[in-house]
């Protein structure tokens, strides 16, 4: 899968080890590492585990998804291009490409 950044900015800090530990912690910036390459190595969407400790969760209506960092921090992305719809569902293999939104709580 390909993955970008909105901006220079949150690229900087999911790029660079130490500016992610600052922003989030040890912890949390372990977890993102190991949850980007989960993506960089899955060819499409559909490849991303939905069982623990991944947990792949899907918001139909926004696009957006994301995967479990710890108990209350989600990584949160979208699709940019090649999503899909069928009977109102995002085919998951038609996504091939996301944009990494940043860590949210939920």
């Amino acid at each position: 899968m390909i993955i970008c950044f909105p901006n220079s900015a949150i690229e900087a800090d999911f790029n660079e080890r130490a500016r992610l530990e600052r922003r989030y912690g040890r912890l949390i910036a372990e977890r993102v590492g190991s949850r980007m390459q989960v993506l960089l190595a899955a060819e499409h969407l559909a490849l991303v585990p939905t069982t623990p400790p991944i947990v792949l969760r899907i918001d139909p209506q926004a696009a957006q998804f994301s995967v479990a960092l710890v108990k209350s921090n989600r990584l949160r992305f979208r699709a940019t291009e090649g999503c899909t719809y069928n009977d109102g569902q995002i085919d998951l293999e038609t996504v091939k490409k996301v944009e990494v939104l940043g860590v949210y709580e939920g």
